[in-house]
């Protein structure tokens, strides 16, 4: 599965094209649109927008697998609202997935005196209010949210490694809390159709993937990288799915995937970077995962029954995205194109 960030960190991005980010997302169904914004100004006016383009594609494309997804902790303090009033206005624009950053306050704190980086949006404003309300109130809003119809739940870490190096105490601490957090909320509300995931991951080389593989087990994942080096800036798409493809193949349970465009680190993408970002994800997400899932597993079935259907064909006339029509338009080959020479043949026996 695979999650695309869109929202607004700052005055000087448009708006439209956040907009244009969301419905290239649902154009393309990746299964979920998280909106992240902290421009204060303008994020309700935001939010609405998204909503109502949600619900009208909905409408139109009833089939379509994408749900909203927001980390609310950004709103809750920055509108010093109580969290249940953050999650109650965006139940009303259609989400239906929620990052919980549930991190207490000292853990954070204290990793900031032991000289540790703190480089995720949600450390820092944990760090900036002092508080930790997620984590405060965090039976109420787990409960609260299983009671409408949330989907998914992930638990958003807020100390990431943010370069690749051995493991630190502080990245250790939080993931073996979060562990905790997950196995008691998932026994609770095992039979109440909601599903729980650790986003987790970031910078880390492969020399640090067992012990991070001891620590998660086979908990569910909602992968971000992991980023096997710190020296490709303005091309962390292809490092991060160089990561993901070595995970998945490791071990690692990789249930949902947040995608990582080339202007990861360097810039807030634009929409030509979204658009790249999300079909080279597609492509990654159903290469990675084609003999693991059965509705991969279908999707291949039914390419290559179209490949049948299409005769003897050079296979670049077939994607995951539709069928190509490029006979005409081919110059790989030139004149020397195998199987132009085989159309040639058949021209002459239908001549006889």
């Amino acid at each position: 599965m695979l999650k695309l960030n869109v929202g607004l960190s700052n005055m000087t991005q448009n708006f439209s094209d956040e907009l244009e980010k969301v419905r290239i997302g649902l154009k393309h169904n990746v299964d979920y649109i998280s909106v992240i914004s902290i421009d204060t100004l303008r994020i309700k006016e935001l939010w609405q927008a998204i909503s109502d383009i949600y619900k009208n594609w909905l409408k139109d494309h009833p089939s379509c697998p994408t749900i909203l997804c927001s980390a609310p902790i950004y709103e809750t303090i920055l509108f010093e609202e109580n969290p249940i009033d953050t999650l109650k206005r965006h139940l009303e624009y259609g989400v239906r997935a929620f990052t919980f950053h549930i991190a207490p306050f000292s853990m954070v704190d204290d990793a900031l005196m032991q000289g540790f980086v703190v480089n995720s949006r949600g450390g820092e404003f944990i760090l900036e209010s002092q508080s930790s309300p997620y984590h405060d109130n965090l039976d109420e809003i787990i409960k609260f949210a299983v009671n409408n119809n949330v989907k998914k739940i992930f638990y958003g870490t807020t100390l990431r490694p943010g370069k690749c190096e051995p493991l630190k105490g502080p990245t250790i601490d939080e993931l073996r809390y979060i562990c905790g957090i997950y196995d008691h909320y998932k026994e609770i509300y095992k039979f109440d159709g909601v599903d729980f995931e650790i986003e987790c991951f970031g910078h880390l080389p492969q020399s640090e993937w067992f012990y991070y593989n001891h620590i998660v087990d086979n908990r569910p994942l909602c992968a971000m990288g992991p980023l096997l080096n710190d020296c490709v800036n303005g091309y962390d798409d292809i490092n991060a799915i160089i990561g993901y493809s070595l995970a998945k193949a490791y071990g690692f349970n990789i249930v949902t995937e947040c995608m990582l465009s080339r202007s990861e680190h360097i810039k807030m993408p634009t929409i030509d970077d979204v658009e790249d970002e999300v079909t080279k994800w597609k492509v990654a997400d159903f290469t990675v995962n084609l003999e693991n899932r059965s509705d991969y597993k279908r999707k291949r079935d039914k390419i290559m029954a179209i490949k049948e259907s299409q005769g003897t064909q050079c296979s670049a006339h077939i994607n995951i995205f539709g069928k190509m029509n490029i006979q005409e338009t081919c110059d790989v080959c030139g004149e020397h194109c195998p199987l132009l020479r085989e159309k040639k043949g058949e021209k002459q026996l239908d001549s006889n």
